[in-house]
């Protein structure tokens, strides 16, 4: 079962680097997503962990699908690496 969920700020900066594996993962597959390849799982996280602020203040909205990740033993709801989670970000509408 695939569920969107919507992530808080503090959340966004302890998942940032499975959200930055991905983010490699997909540029490294060929799709640049605002990214050209060579990018770096650490690039990525900071990035990532960068937004925390907007997505506190309010002026941007993050949403993740995910599947099949619930009763993950180390606590974590999703795995980027498990369960190829996608991840977006996007301007909440004014």
């Amino acid at each position: 079962m695939t569920e969107i969920v919507h992530v808080s700020a503090p959340e966004l900066v302890t998942y940032a680097d499975e959200m930055a594996e991905l983010l490699v993962e997909t540029v490294e597959e060929g799709s640049s997503v605002g990214f050209l390849a060579p990018l770096d799982r650490e690039t990525a996280a900071v990035w990532w962990r960068a937004r925390a602020a907007a997505v506190e203040s309010g002026e941007v909205s993050i949403w993740i699908a995910r599947e099949g990740c619930r009763g993950r033993r180390d606590g974590s709801p999703w795995s980027a690496r498990r369960c190829r989670t996608p991840a977006t970000g996007r301007r909440s509408p004014s």
